[in-house]
């Protein structure tokens, strides 16, 4: 019973913090520096490493980045105790014409967005 005990406060103890870290980080100024039109799927994966997920939103293939550094306290979850665990995360999809070259990208969207072909608008 006493062991029994013991390993519930174990648990409980240690299950009163979580951490995650994954994926490559990247800061809106590296994404800042993806421009349409001129950058391939090559350099974004090069440039961020190689993607979490990839698929075809309308008729576009794309490919997405995630990461993420957290740690979450269970037992406190208050605002402020939130943000001085919270050390970051994000996503990035970015959308590929025929050509391979980037159409249009979004930097932490809520969902999957629907591509625009800003090459389109340039001819």
């Amino acid at each position: 019973m006493r062991y029994v005990l013991l390993a519930a406060l174990c648990c409980l103890f240690l299950g009163g913090c979580a951490t995650t870290k994954f994926g490559k980080k990247f800061t809106a100024q590296d994404v800042a520096r993806i421009q349409c039109c001129l950058n391939s799927r090559a350099q974004l994966v090069a440039f961020f490493g190689e993607p979490s997920r990839d698929g075809i939103q309308d008729g576009y293939p794309y490919l997405m980045w995630q990461w993420a550094d957290m740690e979450f306290g269970a037992f406190d979850s208050t605002d402020a105790t939130m943000r001085k665990f919270q050390q970051g995360q994000g996503t990035l999809i970015a959308f590929f014409d025929q050509r391979d070259m980037v159409i249009d990208y979004a930097y932490n969207p809520v969902s999957l967005p629907r591509p625009t072909n800003r090459c389109l608008k340039l001819k």
